[in-house]
Order: structure tokens, then C-alpha cells, then sequence
């Protein structure tokens, strides 16, 4: 366990520092003493007004320094509260991450690294957040980022011993199928389909993937019409795909790539590119 808290920490940490080490120290003496309801809200009211003039950056700024300055912690989670808002309104990942981050190390919300979990899989820190979901791994709440940061390591037996002990019939066979289809085994999944009833699945998976294994025989159709046709209807079926859904780069598949290669003219003593 010390050997997977030891860089998982330090990622933590290093957010958690970065995002109150760039605060305007400036803030420090304003800050420091929002003690009193009134100097409180006449704060907060300014920077709902830089809000509303669109001057984002500044009420950012002193949001952030309540936060990371005032003793009041009324007034400190009250800022972190609309921290939250502002990045997740503007889908910024990174900074909920710092956000969260600091927000653990001070102790101000419970299950706070839960939330972080997710982010980390949108931003690619796949190996930090395998390392997270190990942590979390006893928190009910977690159970779906756990596993998808599993699956996304291909550490399949250790999903299959997480979703035996899941009491959710749907959860388990939606997990055993999502291995099966990623590792190619179609024939496993439509007998896992035959056996298994629509309402055993989550919502609209069933029928998904039922139509998935039509438009992909269809693409193998002596027809030329018919082949096109499924080719229309596979891209908005995979548009359309009711689970999780997260891009990777698919490096395995590449064979080679365009590149020069140096040749050498022993004649003339020259090299050159092509």
C-alpha cells in the first residue's frame, strides 16, 4: 500500500500546493479577517459583480483567495462552492482537479477524491487514477470509476473479482460483457445476450448491442447496398452508444508510419533523405 500511496500522494500534493501557491498574496491581509457576516456578503457581492461584467478572471481570483486565505470557514466553502460551479461550467478538468485536491488536503467537503477520479480518466492520468481507485476501492460510490480505470489498465480478473461481490445483477453482466466485446470474443457475447434478459442490462444496452451484432454481419453482406447501408448505420450507432465513452489512442494498431529514410551514395559520398 506504501508503494501506491507514495506517488498518488505526490500528485496530490503537487496539485494541492500549485493551486494555492499561484494566489496573490495580495489577498492575504484582505482576507484574513472575514469574520463578520456583513464584510462577508459586501465581498462576495463584488465579485458577483465581476461576474456579471464578465470579468471572470478577477472574481476567479478572489474566490480563490477566501479560499485559500480566509480563516472563516463559512466564507471558505462558500468559495470553493462557486470555484466548482465556474469549472465545471467551463468543463476545465485540470483546475477542478487542483481544486479538489486542495480542497481534500484541507479537509473542507468529504468525498472529495471520489470526484477526482473521473477527471483523471477524461484527462489521461490513467496510471494516477488506477492508483486512486485501489485507495477507493471499499466506497460503494467509486465502484464505476474503479472499474472503469481497471478496464482501461486491461486488469480484467481483478474486475471479475470486484463485480462478484457487486449485488447488482446489471452491473455484472454489463462488466462481463463490456470484457468480452473489448477483447473480441463476439461469439461469448451474443450467448452472454441469448441468456440474458433486456431488463437485466441498463437501459437501451440490450437493444444497442443487439443492433451492433446486425450491422455488423450486415457489413459482411454479399450486397453491395446492403454493406453501405450498414456502414451509414454504424456511425450513428457508435454516436449513439449509451455507456461510458472515453478516446484513446489505439497505438497497438499501427503497423508503421510515412517517415524518410537516409540512403547513402558511396560514389559521390553524400547522404540524403527520402
Amino acid at each position: 500500500m506504501i508503494q501506491v500511496l507514495n506517488p498518488l500522494y505526490r500528485f496530490l500534493y503537487s496539485r494541492a500546493t500549485s493551486f494555492s501557491g499561484r494566489v496573490s498574496s495580495k489577498f492575504k491581509q484582505e482576507f484574513s479577517s472575514l469574520y463578520t457576516p456583513h464584510k462577508e456578503k459586501e465581498i462576495f457581492m463584488q465579485i458577483e459583480l465581476f461576474q456579471t461584467l464578465n470579468d471572470n478572471y478577477a472574481a476567479i481570483e478572489m474566490l480563490k483567495g477566501i479560499l485559500v486565505y480566509s480563516v472563516n470557514t463559512t466564507a471558505r466553502k462558500n468559495a470553493f462552492e462557486r470555484l466548482q460551479r465556474i469549472y465545471e461550467q467551463k468543463k476545465n478538468n485540470q483546475a477542478l482537479i487542483s481544486l479538489y485536491a486542495y480542497g481534500a488536503s484541507q479537509y473542507l467537503f468529504p468525498k472529495l477524491l471520489p470526484k477526482i477520479l473521473p477527471l483523471l480518466l477524461a484527462e489521461g492520468y490513467t496510471e494516477i487514477a488506477h492508483l486512486l481507485s485501489l485507495v477507493l476501492e471499499a466506497s460503494p460510490e467509486s465502484n464505476h470509476s474503479v472499474l472503469t480505470a481497471l478496464y482501461r489498465k486491461n486488469w480484467d480478473e481483478v474486475i471479475y473479482d470486484i463485480i462478484e461481490r457487486i449485488p447488482d445483477i446489471k452491473k455484472k453482466i454489463f462488466w462481463h460483457m463490456q470484457i468480452l466485446l473489448k477483447n473480441g470474443r463476439y461469439e461469448d457475447v451474443q450467448e452472454l445476450l441469448s441468456n440474458t434478459q433486456p431488463h437485466e442490462l441498463p437501459e437501451k444496452y440490450y437493444a444497442h448491442i443487439k443492433k451492433g451484432f446486425l450491422i455488423k454481419n450486415n457489413l459482411f453482406s454479399s450486397e453491395k447496398e446492403t454493406r453501405i447501408d450498414a456502414i451509414l448505420e454504424w456511425e450513428q450507432w457508435q454516436q449513439s452508444h449509451p455507456g461510458f465513452m472515453g478516446w484513446k489512442n489505439a497505438n497497438e494498431l499501427f503497423i508503421d508510419y510515412y517517415g524518410a529514410r537516409t540512403m547513402y551514395s558511396p560514389d559521390l559520398d553524400l547522404y540524403g533523405q527520402a
